[in-house]
């Protein structure tokens, strides 16, 4: 009797140590994909060129529209565009019983009342050959204070790894970029600290580049 009991006890703190480490791994969690980045290559697929603030300015000021800055936490002054047949990407390392969230930093623009430009995004993710369509998207969201946000479905991370789709439905090219992407199990957007923590792991790893977050040089 006092052998089962010891077992028992035993099972217990074991599915106890293991439920503290998923939770532990869920609350840390953050993934960053920067387009700026050399890593950023395998997580992007089909993505049309990147460009410079400075670049996507004089676009902007072609077409009559003010471009906004790029926001923090990661802030590099770099934006990938979505190609005109649609772009990718793969976000991997997911665990089943985590909540995820996506924050998108699309390039933003301040338009007058008077543009009659309406460019169309539609999001989808997919995993598994199962594709949702999760979200379209205006410049008005895309102008917002706060990058735009989506949940993933459970069942859609339950294989651990998702991808994400861009469908860009604009009548002319380079209508939406990205500055960044950035996936966290937080529902809250991330802070600058966490991803300076995220950035100081990969560092001890092959990046030598410099970054800047809301303003500062890492």
């Amino acid at each position: 009797m006092k052998g089962t009991a010891i077992i028992f006890f035993t099972i217990i703190i074991f599915i106890q140590a293991n439920t503290y480490s998923e939770e532990n791994y869920c609350n840390n969690f953050v993934l960053v994909i920067n387009p700026g980045d050399p890593e950023a290559g395998k997580y992007l697929k089909d993505w049309g060129p990147l460009l410079k603030k400075e670049d996507i300015y004089i676009l902007g000021r072609g077409r009559g529209i003010h471009l906004i800055d790029d926001r923090g936490p990661v802030a590099d002054g770099k934006a990938q565009y979505v190609s005109t047949f649609g772009s990718k990407v793969k976000i991997s390392g997911l665990k089943r019983n985590c909540f995820y969230r996506i924050w998108i930093d699309f390039v933003g623009y301040k338009i007058s009342s008077n543009k009659e430009i309406f460019p169309s995004m539609k999001l989808y993710l997919s995993a598994d050959s199962e594709t949702y369509p999760v979200k379209e998207v205006s410049w008005m969201d895309a102008g917002k204070k706060l990058p735009l946000f989506i949940d993933i479905p459970y069942e859609l991370s339950l294989s651990g790894t998702v991808e994400l789709r861009f469908g860009d439905y604009s009548e002319n090219n380079k209508m939406w970029g990205v500055w960044d992407i950035i996936v966290t199990a937080q529902r809250d957007m991330p802070q600058k600290e966490s991803i300076l923590n995220y950035l100081r792991k990969k560092r001890k790893g092959i990046i030598k580049e410099k970054r800047i977050i809301n303003g500062n040089n890492f």
